[in-house]
């Protein structure tokens, strides 16, 4: 089943998205680097956790608003950013 998400709410967790994975990757190098006791790593970390609450908010009501209307669990859903569409399946 596929239902079409709103743009305004898609762009939202498309942002939050890429937010959470740019500081992801920067904080994965500063740990590699041997940077973890900085304060640009507490920074970032900080941004990261900042970013990944919120993602997993919109998730969670972009899901309460659309999904379980529509379906009833268990369900795995997948949203494509591009198409602007949620894909659920009935697990």
């Amino acid at each position: 089943m596929k239902i079409k998400i709103p743009d305004k709410m898609v762009d939202y967790l498309e942002g939050l998205h890429y937010e959470c994975n740019a500081r992801a990757d920067l904080v994965a190098f500063l740990i590699r680097s041997g940077l973890k006791e900085t304060d640009g790593f507490d920074s970032y970390h900080n941004e990261y956790m900042k970013f990944h609450t919120e993602y997993e908010i919109a998730k969670k009501e972009l899901e309460t608003l659309y999904i379980q209307p529509a379906c009833q669990p268990p369900y795995k859903w997948d949203l494509d950013f591009g198409t602007k569409e949620v894909t659920i399946i009935a697990s």
